[in-house]
């Protein structure tokens, strides 16, 4: 349920900008300077995030869900 800042290209496709969280290029400092004050600045931001967070997790977002995949695309490069 926490909203996450995450840096292009790695978080693209996780991360929704204003949906789960913000999306910062890659070493772009003022970007993230602004993702941090736009969620210190506002709880009703980080509440909305962090819940459009905590669906996609639900969704098959999760760190097993992460995992089950992996252990499928190992399986299909040793194959």
């Amino acid at each position: 349920g926490m909203p996450s800042i995450v840096t292009a290209p790695a978080g693209a496709g996780l991360v929704h900008t204003g949906e789960e969280g913000i999306l910062v290029p890659t070493c772009n400092v003022d970007g993230l300077a602004h993702a941090l004050e736009r969620l210190i600045g506002s709880a009703e931001v980080r509440s909305a995030m962090g819940e459009a967070a905590r669906r996609a997790v639900a969704a098959g977002h999760g760190w097993q869900d992460y995992a089950d995949r992996a252990i499928v695309a190992y399986g299909d490069v040793l194959a």
